[in-house]
């Protein structure tokens, strides 16, 4: 078993209805409440400054960040922790899989395991850059370029996007209209298909 009172967990929240769920979550796989942050911080590159911040000034080993719309599996801490583990002393960040109901398939997105010895060198990139758009996955890609490459590992963590308030979905779908600009027609008609059956689409 990992020990997990050397992990700061920081759930980034915008208000969802399952920040509270996402909280319990995490809880009931033996992480105590100490070593649990929520971050409201917005928009999301004040949230990533925030939660690299957090990481620093708890002089543990591993940031684990969760979005507070993700729903971690029941063993998805201690699991994601041992394939962590495994990984060359360089990696910066590991990242399993997350069930993402609006793209209806396995993606990655919505949780981030970051070693914090190498956070300061991130939130310099990060402060730098003052990237608005994707300033997680450029970061991760500065940090790369650096010789701190990130992994993605072969595992699904929970769910993402379950459960949320009429509101956020909609934030989200505007959110995807650019970021996912590429895949957009594929995502509508998707969405379309799934109206029929489920009202949040």
């Amino acid at each position: 078993m990992n020990d997990l009172s050397d992990v700061i967990f920081v759930i980034r929240s915008v208000g969802e209805r399952t920040e509270q769920l996402c909280y319990e979550l995490i809880k009931a796989q033996g992480v105590d409440s100490q070593n649990i942050v929520i971050v409201h911080e917005n928009p999301f590159n004040l949230a990533l400054k925030k939660s690299y911040e957090i990481g620093i000034k708890s002089k543990k080993s591993w940031l684990f960040c969760v979005d507070a719309d993700v729903l971690l599996k029941s063993d998805s801490i201690q699991k994601l922790m041992d394939l962590a583990q495994r990984q060359p002393k360089r990696i910066f960040e590991i990242q399993g899989y997350i069930f993402d109901k609006f793209f209806g398939c396995i993606r990655t997105g919505g949780i981030h395991l970051y070693r914090t010895k190498f956070l300061n060198s991130a939130l310099h990139l990060l402060s730098e850059n003052k990237v608005t758009s994707r300033p997680e996955a450029t970061t991760l890609k500065l940090m790369q370029n650096l010789g701190y490459p990130y992994v993605i590992v072969p595992l699904v963590v929970g769910l993402h996007d379950f459960e949320q308030e009429p509101f956020d979905i909609f934030r989200t779908m505007f959110v995807y209209s650019h970021k996912h600009a590429s895949v957009l027609i594929e995502l509508i008609d998707y969405w379309r298909k799934q109206s029929r059956n489920d009202s949040d689409f």
